[in-house]
């Protein structure tokens, strides 16, 4: 079989295999960054961070974003109130709320909120919000929506609290003809002057997944509910194939190495050079 007949039938396969991969879930015993002793319960959240994986990856498989507590700014007055880098990286807060914006590939799936605390305190606590902050172009009216919490608890020290964001699907814009512009941000708690709850900083575990499949069809020959519809409409919508004509997609024919090189070079912004 030549090398780009394999690639035809290659790619399709390793996109289902790592969408089957990510569905099979979480096991705390195999997580070796998992603590029996944290505040809250693993449940079915797809929690899988392995290894180190590179912010921005492409691909199905599970990556994570990091926001440390360097980067949460204080919501109110005075000048003072803000986070004080403490040891360790862990930093406390001298009173009020702290927040911190992030984004992500617009329609990927959180899957898991994970921070990290130190917290030897009995009686006070420090939690942080996963919220959805979104305006209404069409109205002119703001709202939000808390999608996760996670806090400290008790006074045992190191602690990585986690829970599954609800809902879970990021997008830059949502509602009706996606009138409501999103934006994401983390808001912590901490007890005002105490050093002894502090914050290192959160995860967020998530995966790109491809768009739904369109209601009607590009391309005449892979009509809706053909294998891999969804696959080729991700791939007309986003700009990375033009179809072999206005209306063909010829999914049965050779990809030579000038369109694999096309396809490539679409799918990936190339090229510009290294600053």
């Amino acid at each position: 079989m030549k090398r780009t007949q394999l690639l035809k039938w290659l790619l399709p396969v390793c996109l289902m295999s790592a969408g089957a991969s990510w569905a099979a879930g979480y096991d705390a015993s195999l997580d070796p960054n998992y603590s029996s002793g944290a505040a809250t319960a693993p449940g079915a959240a797809a929690d899988t961070p392995g290894g180190p994986q590179m912010d921005g990856a492409f691909g199905l498989g599970g990556q994570d974003f990091w926001v440390g507590a360097g980067d949460f700014y204080a919501r109110g007055a005075p000048v003072g109130n803000s986070l004080v880098y403490l040891s360790f990286y862990y930093w406390y807060s001298t009173a009020g709320q702290h927040e911190a914006h992030f984004q992500l590939p617009n329609g990927s799936t959180m899957s898991v909120l994970r921070c990290f605390f130190n917290d030897t305190n009995a009686g006070l606590d420090g939690n942080v919000g996963m919220w959805r902050q979104w305006h209404n172009v069409t109205t002119n009216t703001p709202n939000n929506t808390n999608l996760a919490s996670v806090s400290s608890a008790g006074s045992g020290g190191y602690q990585d609290p986690f829970a599954a964001p609800s809902p879970s699907l990021f997008k830059s814009r949502s509602g009706t003809n996606n009138e409501e512009l999103n934006i994401y941000t983390l808001i912590a708690n901490l007890p005002g002057g105490v050093t002894t709850v502090s914050l290192r900083g959160c995860r967020i575990f998530y995966n790109r997944q491809i768009s739904p499949a369109p209601a009607t069809a590009t391309f005449t020959d892979v009509p809706v509910g053909s294998q891999f519809f969804a696959e080729v409409e991700a791939l007309a919508a986003s700009g990375i194939t033009l179809g072999c004509t206005a209306t063909t997609f010829c999914p049965t024919g050779t990809l030579t190495r000038l369109q694999m090189a096309a396809f490539l070079a679409r799918a990936l912004g190339l090229h510009w050079p290294a600053f």
